[in-house]
């Protein structure tokens, strides 16, 4: 294995036993994998994807609108993220 994504979107912040479940499994997967690289990605951290982008996403980047650019910025972003992990 070489890298890991993990995301987290408790809402509880150190008393979710979620995040307490990550925090023992990242441990144990760095000492089995040391040279993995983790990406970590608080999913609460990100707005919702709205309507525009999703209709920017269907639409060829160049016949995009400068208001279609802003909207796909997250999106496409989120994408860059995830595929360099």
């Amino acid at each position: 294995m070489s890298d890991l994504l993990a995301l987290t979107v408790s809402t509880r912040g150190q008393q979710s036993w979620s995040l307490r479940v990550l925090e023992v499994f990242l441990a144990q997967f760095a000492t089995r994998y040391a040279d993995a690289e983790v990406c970590m990605r608080d999913l609460n951290a990100l707005p919702h994807i709205s309507l525009g982008a999703l209709q920017a996403g269907r639409t060829p980047v160049d016949q995009h609108t400068a208001q279609q650019r802003q909207d796909f910025a997250l999106q496409a972003e989120l994408v860059d993220e995830v595929a360099a992990c």
